[in-house]
């Protein structure tokens, strides 16, 4: 600070601070009065005195030779936003800080890197002022034009840990001192480029806009009489009788004026007694040292200039403005949010437009997108002929208006009527007839027997390599068998096309499919990509495929639906979720039949089998039944199966291509969505309830938080993925900046679930409301129990299972139907070789957490510098580098010796966490620290960010405080036993050799005890055997090692036969 804020050595300037109570370097000092400039140079122990706190200091900008490094400009108002002036900066390109003054105004500051002549850069700064709609007697520093010791500007960070005075960043948060310094360094400029700083072409800035006068209520102007103010107009006039006493010589009579003409704005709008306020406003300029009779005409002035502009008055805590506007509309009000603040409203509702149109951007074509295409809104599906199946046609059309069943089926007739053509033999020198390929495309197994049926095209299960036209789903693109139709693809309909790339994205998938799927877009003759939610996305990854192409977008306006009635219920606090299982209760025995959608696998199965026991008709569906007897009969004929049923609960296995129409005779009443967005974005839930398309009235169960931490940025995210990418040598790909952007926005979308998904409703046409969510006790204990006995079923099937070795897993891995028995063999073999062990205790399954716990052994393996191997894929956003990782934690860790119980000082956790925030883009793409850190600006204490790291070494962080010596460090535990679990993992004994015996023998563990009085029933009824009707996930096809026949060629009693595979295996 003190080499940055170079000022005159001929003298400083300080106050006389007084503080309440003892004085001490923890506590903020109040600044009463008595300014003085000192005649001595300003030193390293001034500055240190001020940054804790204890004596303030000012410095004077202008140099003995008429020079300055450095410039400010002091704004004197109460009522302003910080961050707007940030922004007005920055679309200036100005480089100018701003920091909080002590009571509430702003100085904004300019660094430069070789001094400048103080009348340029006052008068430069004069222009600033003007183009940021400040008023023309605006302070600036320096004041004058040669030197003058009499003029100091008061320095930012006075008791820099707990004090206000702070620089802020856009977002509205502070820096710490150690950023300022960082951003205050890298912002010098030279003099050629403070000559042509130029904002003249700038609109004045957003806090300036004149507010409507509103006339005050009785009860305000009786306080008027009563006290002399109302409560907001009190707080501004202590506000600016602080501001005036903390004035130094030489800029009192301006701050006097300055002050009072604000408050005479308030006096102007009734909403303060002028006699009241001109009392006080005298007073405090006494105490500058003002002469009496100059202080009662200064203020008296000044109450003149601001009566003619008459104004209310607002007292808005912004920081909490900014947070409640993340709730708004549907949690909070905007009223509750802005504080009753016309200035504060406006802020947050351009802060919710904001977010709003994030939200519905995921699902609608930008504006960018429509005037670089051919763009046409419809009320209806198009009827396309024979020459309109030409080049790229993106079809946005709502859920259930027939994209797939008209438009698709149109399509996949006439490309399957297309004659077959004379073209080039690949094999040889001739030429051979090949009749036009199609390819039907979508994201999910259980989605592609559906469209086959729909659009009549060839299953491709039922495949043999020989066909003209297919049914596939995104991972069997890139079958070996299915390269004769990919090759001769001239026509594409790619069905929900959104998340079809979104799929894509997603760490099922690799590059090889990425490739597969442009290669077949970018050969085409035409693409038909149709969904409700086509996008911005949508659009760019087709015209990469097809660079320079002009598409035909045509979007379907989507049915208004007034009569869809969405009631959502926020729950908050332990169990209260469970309100939501009463509500079902109730409607259930009101005659209703209920469609609900639950986001979280745990909470379907959980609900379904409280259902179960109350003896309802319930159906539920996820992932690992869905090929069991009733869950497979209904996924095949939904229309018809829906109606045995009056309650249908799935997890998101069932998100799209589903539609249950039912004609006139409608089933389903009510339809329900339980989830908070973990896992799916609003448009993941909208279209998992809108799976029954009749449906009039639906429940939406969220809870009263936010999701703030899943929050990603694009530009961080991007810059760790480039950074990574330069230190391993290789190239950052179209699909690592594919797969980075669809993270992202899922992220950001997630981060507004509860808003997000009732703006989707609203956009529909909805009437939302909010409903009352009482918390059953009863319904929480059993939710909480049935949730409990799913968990210690999945560890007990694990513990049970019988041993099996590498062979036998990559068998079952390629059968398509396994048992249950069989699933917790394949995930007791993953646990086994992923860490090391042989015996599968509760508390090694429980480190193995579902597979998240070997990246906390690695990342613990490579801070104490164990080479672990890189491993995934050779693109940059799938390959793990631990030897970059190893690296990284030995530079942020420099100097620590971690182990068991190590203290790490507070000034080695500032260390720590320095250095991993100076390369928090890396760090975040290796997985060091949370993805937060590449998106939060604001740095947080020392204690907390080191937390962060340690966290992901699987280590906890305990503060210790010795009071009588002041100081404070953190102790670090669980070093030694993650370290146990590092040396079984990494030993070079496989579990299955002399480690473990090679025994296959195994003690069958005994039920975890019953968290309820007695035991529930089984899921599923008793005639679904699941040995006979086992689950099922797609796998890539591949011959046994015993016998040279597919899988999928067997018939289905032999495949169904447990005798047969104990006989094959």
């Amino acid at each position: 600070m003190f080499r940055l804020f170079t000022g005159n050595p001929a003298g400083h300037g300080t106050y006389v601070a007084e503080a309440s109570g003892a004085t001490t370097s923890r506590k903020k000092v109040e600044i009463k009065k008595t300014a003085r400039t000192i005649k001595t140079p300003p030193t390293t122990d001034l500055w240190q005195q001020h940054i804790d706190g204890t004596r303030p200091l000012g410095i004077v900008p202008v140099m003995p030779d008429g020079t300055c490094h450095w410039a400010g400009i002091d704004i004197d108002e109460y009522d302003l936003v910080h961050t707007d002036i940030v922004k007005a900066l920055a679309e200036r390109d100005l480089p100018g800080i701003v920091c909080r003054s002590k009571s509430g105004g702003a100085h904004i500051l300019f660094f430069f890197s070789e001094p400048i002549n103080a009348g340029k850069v006052k008068a430069k700064l004069k222009g600033v002022v003007a183009d940021l709609g400040w008023p023309a007697d605006t302070e600036v520093f320096p004041k004058q034009d040669i030197p003058n010791i009499g003029n100091w500007l008061n320095m930012p960070y006075f008791d820099a840990e707990h004090g206000t005075r702070y620089a802020v960043l856009a977002d509205g948060r502070g820096m710490s001192l150690y950023q300022f310094l960082k951003v205050a360094e890298a912002g010098r400029i030279t003099e050629a480029q403070f000559n042509i700083l130029n904002a003249a072409e700038v609109a004045p800035s957003f806090q300036r806009e004149a507010i409507p006068l509103r006339e005050l209520t009785d009860e305000e102007k009786a306080l008027v009489e009563r006290t002399g103010g109302t409560e907001a107009a009190l707080g501004e006039l202590d506000a600016a009788v602080a501001r005036i006493t903390d004035t130094a010589e030489g800029g009192r009579n301006s701050r006097v004026f300055a002050c009072s003409a604000r408050i005479g704005e308030l006096v102007g709008g009734g909403e303060i007694d002028r006699p009241f306020a001109e009392k006080k406003l005298i007073a405090a300029g006494i105490t500058t040292g003002l002469p009496p009779g100059e202080a009662v005409q200064v203020v008296h002035n000044g109450l003149n200039t601001g009566i003619r502009n008459p104004r209310n008055a607002v007292t808005v805590d912004w920081k909490k403005a900014g947070m409640l506007s993340r709730r708004v509309p549907f949690l909070v009000d905007i009223d509750s949010a802005a504080q009753g603040s016309p200035t504060a409203r406006a802020w947050v509702e351009r802060l919710v437009a904001e977010r709003k149109a994030f939200i519905l951007s995921t699902m609608s074509i930008p504006p960018e997108a429509r005037q670089r295409h051919l763009y046409e809104q419809r009320a209806s599906l198009p009827d396309l002929k024979a020459e309109d199946y030409r080049g790229v046609i993106i079809l946005r059309a709502p859920m259930g208006q027939g994209k797939t069943k008209v438009v698709g089926r149109r399509f996949a007739d006439w490309a399957k009527s297309r004659p077959a053509a004379e073209v080039p033999d690949p094999l040889g020198d001739g030429m051979r007839t090949q009749k036009p390929g199609f390819i039907a495309l979508c994201h999910r197994v259980t989605l592609t027997g559906s469209l086959s049926g729909v659009l009549d095209v060839t299953y491709y299960k039922d495949a043999d390599g020989q066909e003209s036209d297919l049914a596939t789903c995104l991972p069997s693109l890139k079958k070996s068998e299915f390269s004769g139709v990919r090759d001769a693809c001239e026509y594409i309909f790619i069905d929900e096309v959104s998340q079809v790339l979104r799929f894509l994205a997603s760490d099922i998938n690799d590059r090889a499919i990425y490739e597969a799927l442009k290669d077949v877009v970018r050969q085409a003759k035409c693409v038909i990509a149709a969904d409700a939610g086509a996008d911005a996305r949508t659009v760019r990854f087709l015209e990469e495929c097809r660079p320079g192409e002009t598409f035909r977008i045509i979007d379907v306006t989507p049915e208004q639906r007034p009569e869809l009635d969405v009631e959502y219920l926020v729950h908050s606090g332990r169990g209260a979720a469970s309100a939501i299982w009463g509500r079902i209760d109730a409607e259930l025995d009101a005659g209703e039949r209920l469609w609900v959608s639950c986001e979280s696998v745990k909470e379907a199965k959980a609900l379904t089998e409280h259902l179960v026991n109350q003896g309802r008709r319930v159906l539920g569906i996820w992932a690992e039944n869905k090929f069991n007897r009733d869950q497979e009969t209904f996924l095949l004929a939904p229309e018809t199966e829906s109606r045995k049923y009056d309650v249908v609960v799935h997890s998101p296995v069932i998100s799209s291509g589903i539609s249950i129409e039912h004609g006139k005779n409608e089933h389903f009443t009510f339809g329900v969505f339980i989830g908070a967005g973990y896992t799916a974005t609003p448009a993941d839930a909208a279209q998992m309830m809108r799976r029954v398309r009749y449906l009039k009235k639906l429940i939406v169960s969220l809870p009263e938080i936010n999701n703030l931490k899943q929050r990603d940025d694009l530009e961080g995210y991007l810059k760790g993925q480039r950074e990574a990418a330069r230190l391993a040598g290789v190239d950052v790909l179209s699909y690592d900046e594919f797969r980075a952007e669809v993270s992202v926005d899922d992220a950001n979308s997630r981060a507004d679930f509860g808003n997000g998904l009732l703006w989707v409703l609203e956009e529909m046409g909805a009437s939302i409301r909010r409903g009352n969510a009482d918390t059953d006790a009863v319904l929480a204990e059993e939710r909480t129990a049935l949730r409990v006995e799913g968990e210690a079923t999945y560890v007990l099937g694990v513990q049970n299972a019988s041993v099996i070795d590498g062979d036998r897993f990559n068998e079952l891995k390629l059968t398509e139907r396994i048992t249950e028995e069989q699933r917790y063999e394949l995930e007791a073999f993953r646990i086994r070789e992923g860490l090391n062990v042989a015996d599968l205790d509760d508390a090694t399954i429980a480190l193995w957490d579902h597979g998240r716990g070997v990246g906390v052994l690695d990342r613990m393996a490579s801070a104490k510098g164990k080479e672990v191997p890189d491993s995934g894929e050779m693109t940059i956003s799938k390959r793990k580098l631990w030897s970059q990782i190893r690296e990284a934690y030995g530079r942020i860790l420099a100097g620590v010796d971690l182990k068991e119980g190590v203290r790490v000082s507070k000034e080695e956790a500032q260390g720590i966490a320095d250095r991993a925030w100076d390369e928090r883009f890396l760090m975040a793409h290796l997985g060091v620290v949370p993805v937060r850190w590449r998106v939060d600006a604001k740095r947080r204490s020392a204690y907390l960010e080191v937390k962060d790291i340690f966290l992901r070494l699987g280590l906890t962080c305990k503060t210790i405080r010795n009071r009588r010596a002041g100081t404070e460090s953190y102790a670090v535990a669980g070093v030694d036993t993650v370290c146990q679990m590092v040396g079984y993992r990494w030993a070079p004994e496989r579990w299955d050799g002399p480690l473990f015996g090679g025994s296959n023998i195994r003690e069958f563990k005994k039920p975890a005890r019953q968290t309820t009085p007695e035991q529930l029933p089984l899921l599923l009824p008793a005639n679904d055997d699941p040995n006979l009707w086992p689950e099922f996930t797609e796998k890539p096809s591949a011959i046994f090692p015993w016998m040279e026949i597919n899988p999928a060629d067997l018939p289905d009693f032999i495949r169904s036969d447990p005798a047969f595979w104990q006989m094959a295996t």
